[in-house]
C-alpha cells in the first residue's frame, strides 16, 4: 500500500506541475513533511526531537 500511495503522490505532483506553477505546487508538495510530524504526534504518541 505504501507503494501504491507513493507513486499515486508524484503522479499527482507531476500532473500539478504541468498545471500549475511551481511557486504554488512546491510549498503544498513540502506540507506533506508538516502533516506527517503532525499525525506522528497526534495519534501515536511520538515525542519529537531533533535527532
Amino acid at each position: 500500500m505504501s507503494a501504491v500511495a507513493t507513486g499515486a503522490s508524484w503522479v499527482c505532483c507531476f500532473r500539478t506541475l504541468q498545471v500549475g506553477p511551481v511557486s504554488l505546487v512546491a510549498p503544498i508538495d513540502k506540507l506533506s513533511i508538516v502533516l506527517v510530524i503532525a499525525f506522528a504526534i497526534l495519534f501515536l504518541g511520538e515525542r519529537p526531537s531533533l535527532r
